[in-house]
């Protein structure tokens, strides 16, 4: 009798403590439930700082049992964010939102109106855990949006710098374009002006005893008719940047037949053969790509200009990684490969000044129109073994 009057006592106090149990563990699962959303929460994709504080503060009652009963609120130096149903009270639960260690701000949930179980429970050390390591998230969350608010802000504000400098550089280059121009072009009427009164002065004094003053015009005449061509080659090379590339499937072959045939014309005293491979297409600027191989086949016809009869080929080669690369070759009179690095810089020759004409821009125009389509340019040569001009264009 007496035992059974036992079990009948303990049989509440182990009902009590199994629901104290549930309780404990329910109220740890809405914990952990506030935390996972409030990290959801922070990952959505354009969320902004104010959406995620006022969100925060929607989900945090949600930690407590009686949620109902709670509100809360988020304070910083020039913000505020509240539940709807905040009120002031005198039972509230804080702890303060640091950034960098520094104090910024306050996080705080306070009960609405005053019952044992909910002071108690809203008071309790893991509550207060619970509140510390929001707020600490919360301040690791406005550190980091406002490094990258920074951030932001320094690229935006780089950007516009880089504009505005681009704008002042177009601007000057544009100038300078202009006055390069009208300079080049007063200084060639000028020049044009010396030579043809040189001109006039040499064909006044043809008599004998007027030779020096002859020879002295004529050199003026020869001095200033050069500068000026020189001037026009520079102007072409250095107008080439501006020209737009228009890129299309084209027929290298067939542009590099009727060149041949036009410099073939042009000599007609000279024993010229041109090999040229057919059905090379290729994707560029067909305008272009014609300047290209009249300055090879011009080169090849320089350099070849002692040769009994001068042999120029036009071809392709397909490299071990599929890379095709196409080639001038003649069987000139080569050059010494220590000096290639001379052979694409504008206005100079391998050969000595006057051995052959021109002012050194033909290879040189070449490099800059392949590089503009993405391509490479190179030489192989020898004194005596004849030349080649190998160049490659994107697909």
């Amino acid at each position: 009798m007496n035992s059974q009057k036992n079990n009948d006592r303990k049989w509440p106090r182990m009902h009590d403590k199994e629901k104290s149990e549930q309780r404990r563990e329910s109220d740890h699962l809405k914990e952990l439930t506030c935390f996972y959303e409030i990290a959801h929460l922070v990952e959505t994709p354009g969320i902004t700082l104010e959406e995620i504080l006022q969100g925060t503060v929607d989900l945090l009652p949600k930690a407590w049992e009686v949620s109902e009963c709670l509100c809360a609120w988020i304070s910083l130096p020039d913000q505020e964010f509240k539940t709807r149903n905040w009120e002031h009270t005198p039972w509230k639960l804080s702890s303060t939102i640091r950034v960098q260690g520094k104090g910024i701000g306050t996080i705080q949930v306070n009960l609405l109106k005053e019952t044992p179980d909910a002071k108690k429970g809203i008071f309790l050390q893991s509550k207060r855990d619970l509140l510390d390591s929001v707020a600490e998230r919360v301040g690791r969350i406005i550190e980091r949006m406002g490094a990258e608010e920074e951030l932001r802000r320094l690229n935006q504000e780089l950007e516009q710098r880089i504009q505005e400098r681009t704008a002042e550089l177009e601007g000057a280059k544009r100038d300078l374009e202009a006055f390069s121009y009208a300079l080049a072009n007063q200084v060639v009427k000028s020049l044009m002006t010396i030579a043809e009164n040189a001109d006039i002065i040499s064909s006044q004094n043809s008599g004998k005893e007027h030779e020096v003053c002859r020879r002295y015009s004529r050199r003026i005449y020869d001095k200033t008719k050069f500068l000026g061509e020189l001037i026009g080659s520079m102007y072409e090379y250095f107008s080439l940047s501006k020209r737009v590339l228009n890129r299309e499937r084209i027929n290298l072959s067939e542009i590099a037949a009727k060149t041949a045939e036009e410099h073939k014309k042009a000599r007609p005293e000279r024993p010229i053969t041109f090999k040229i491979t057919s059905g090379i297409e290729v994707n560029g600027d067909k305008d272009l790509l014609r300047e290209v191989l009249s300055n090879l086949f011009e080169n090849s016809l320089a350099h070849t200009n002692k040769s009994e009869e001068a042999v120029i080929e036009f071809g392709i080669r397909e490299e071990v990684d599929g890379e095709k690369t196409y080639f001038v070759h003649d069987n000139g009179e080569g050059f010494n490969m220590e000096r290639t690095k001379d052979l694409f810089i504008p206005f100079q020759h391998l050969q000595k000044a006057g051995e052959f004409r021109g002012f050194g821009v033909g290879l040189a125009t070449v490099e800059k129109i392949i590089r503009r389509h993405g391509g490479r340019t190179w030489a192989e040569g020898g004194p005596d073994g004849g030349a080649t001009i190998y160049f490659t264009l994107l697909p």
